[in-house]
């Protein structure tokens, strides 16, 4: 449900006007890069209203025990032990005691499993990597950085960051993977 009212919806709607416009550029890749530029003045406005310092390593909610087949074993900060999919970690770093932040979770027969977590890194790190995803189009890790970069940010600009993190993926599906 869209939590933005009044001015903040009439912004909204002028960068979904704007993402819009980028998408009619012939070249996909200049698309791309203004549709960038449009996500990184948004980044800047959740670094400005951020009470944390952009250089600070996000604290995490879990740590990896061990590598297993097909995933990890990790352990919450409440001592419970959970299973992640390999797929589902979005990050560099396997191993033993790596901090993450878990994201979504999925309770199944056994227990419940971790099915998206982030590596913990600064929010400059993080807006680092999701560009990276970005570039070398792998929506999925990158709608994962966005998420841990905006979680925290007033709701107009988590609208922002999803609008631009959906358009980006779905131009780029529609763009590059499907042609």
């Amino acid at each position: 449900m869209n939590k933005v009212f009044g001015m903040e919806s009439l912004e909204i709607k002028r960068l979904e006007q704007r993402m819009k416009s980028f998408l009619e550029i012939e070249d996909p890749n200049e698309s791309i890069a203004h549709m960038e530029e449009e996500l990184d003045d948004i980044l800047d406005s959740i670094f400005r209203e951020s009470k944390v310092d952009p250089n600070t390593v996000m604290a995490g909610d879990a740590k990896i025990l061990h590598s297993i087949k097909g995933g990890f074993i990790i352990q919450m900060d409440n001592g419970k032990k959970l299973l992640m999919f390999k797929n589902a970690y979005k990050g560099s770093s396997v191993e033993r005691g790596t901090r993450i932040q878990c994201g979504r979770f999925l309770e199944n027969k056994k227990g419940c499993v971790c099915i998206d977590a982030q590596e913990c890194l600064s929010m400059n790190e993080l807006k680092y990597q999701l560009f990276s995803f970005i570039d070398n189009h792998e929506m999925a890790k990158a709608a994962s950085a966005a998420w841990a970069l905006y979680k925290d940010a007033s709701d107009i600009n988590k609208e922002k960051m999803k609008i631009c993190i959906h358009m980006l993926r779905n131009y780029i599906r529609e763009f590059f993977i499907n042609t």
